[in-house]
């Protein structure tokens, strides 16, 4: 049974590397996690990811309590994705020529950096990572094999969500202009300080031709 929180973030991430490696995540994830009695997902037993430096600590580790796996699959060479959560492929050639997994899942209140940063060094992967909660956390990341974090964009929220969903984006500016007075103090607003200036412009010029229309 899923346990309640207020609050879960949402995870997608893909993993890149050889069809050995990607096998062993495939088998370690399938042998780890623990069956729900009442729905489809499944959550993935952290403990069995003990290192020397682990502690008792899950949150201080992994960034969450636990990792409630939704979809594991992979690309099947053909355009097809197959799901892979209950079913281990037998050998690695249907991984050969796609070399990419795909892991999905809800993590509760925070993104997962250090449990993706141990799946790649425990099985030499790279891992493209998206994330968002409803607590403002939004943003994407980018793993080396060594687990090391390569890149990660998009720290603050609004500056993501301008970035990684522009029309999410404008539909929630326009929600809040009606909060002020007039462009200025809009301008000024927590939702625009990251936005990028193309889009900054868009929604202030959204706004003059909104209030424009109101006022006839």
């Amino acid at each position: 049974m899923r346990i309640d929180m207020a609050n879960y973030c949402y995870n997608h991430i893909i993993f890149d590397g050889t069809a050995e490696s990607l096998y062993g995540l495939i088998k370690f994830i399938n042998e780890s996690i623990k069956q729900h009695a009442h729905d489809d997902t499944s959550r993935l037993d952290l403990k069995r990811l003990s290192l020397s430096q682990v502690n008792d600590d899950l949150i201080a580790v992994f960034g969450a309590r636990n990792f409630e796996v939704c979809i594991l699959e992979y690309n099947s060479g053909e355009g097809n994705r197959v799901n892979v959560l209950h079913s281990i492929p037998t050998d690695t050639d249907s991984l050969a020529t796609c070399g990419q997994l795909i892991l999905t899942g809800e993590s509760p209140w925070l993104p997962i950096h250090g449990l993706i940063s141990i799946l790649c060094k425990k099985f030499s992967l790279r891992a493209e990572y998206d994330y968002e909660e409803g607590c403002n956390y939004l943003g994407r990341a980018f793993f080396n094999t060594d687990g090391s974090l390569r890149e990660r964009e998009y720290d603050n929220y609004w500056e993501a969500l301008a970035a990684l969903e522009p029309d999410r984006y404008q539909n929630t500016a326009m929600e809040d202009f009606e909060q002020f007075e007039d462009v200025a103090e809009f301008s000024d607003s927590e939702i625009l300080l990251y936005a990028p200036i193309a889009i900054k412009d868009k929604l202030l010029h959204d706004y003059e031709q909104y209030y424009s229309f109101v006022d006839r």
